[in-house]
């Protein structure tokens, strides 16, 4: 694995042993980034299920101002912070260990927002709707989720502050793109 394009492109990367972490792979990684191209700018990211971190390093590498990974595998986050190292992001970088799902409620509640949340739960295990459904509490108007996921599991089209945007199919992998809407603008008072 390496980092694609950027800042740090061609930096190689570690990957967890074992089958508990499924790295994106290179193609698929590029063509989501080529998508998410005008977002990353100064962009505030949240990498959950983060694994080995490549698509949150990649987020930095191509203009991010800083990531918040979570993961909750003692070996993942091993690798994530010798990723983190290699790239040398530590001042920009936050690492949770802990369940994704949960600290999306902890997020919320602390009023936490970001502009883009990277989500690569594990496939198949019926965590996509779940994450969608708590990941719009955590965007700012505007932001987006990039759902990634089995295209065996297939999210509803909306979820509490989100919409359905796009979905790209690669193989056994699909990826969604939620945007949370931004805010109306105010209507302005005509009694002035």
């Amino acid at each position: 694995m390496r980092i694609i394009a950027g800042e740090y492109k061609g930096r190689q990367l570690k990957s967890p042993s074992g089958h508990a972490v499924r790295p994106t792979a290179d193609r698929v990684r590029e063509s989501v980034f080529a998508i998410l191209s005008g977002r990353l700018t100064d962009a505030v990211v949240l990498d959950l299920f983060a694994g080995s971190g490549a698509l949150g390093l990649e987020a930095l590498s191509r203009g991010a101002r800083r990531v918040t990974f979570c993961e909750r595998s003692a070996s993942a986050i091993a690798c994530l912070l010798d990723n983190v190292a290699r790239c040398r992001t530590g001042p920009v970088c936050r690492v949770i260990r802990g369940d994704s799902l949960s600290w999306l409620i902890r997020l919320a509640a602390s009023r936490e927002r970001f502009d883009l949340l990277l989500a690569d739960p594990p496939y198949n295990a019926g965590l996509v709707s779940a994450t969608a459904g708590r990941s719009g509490a955590v965007l700012n108007p505007g932001g987006m989720l990039m759902l990634e996921h089995s295209r065996h599991e297939q999210p509803a089209a909306g979820y509490p502050g989100l919409e359905l945007w796009r979905q790209e199919r690669y193989g056994e992998t699909m990826v969604s793109f939620f945007i949370r809407p931004a805010e109306p603008a105010a209507e302005e008072n005509s009694d002035r």
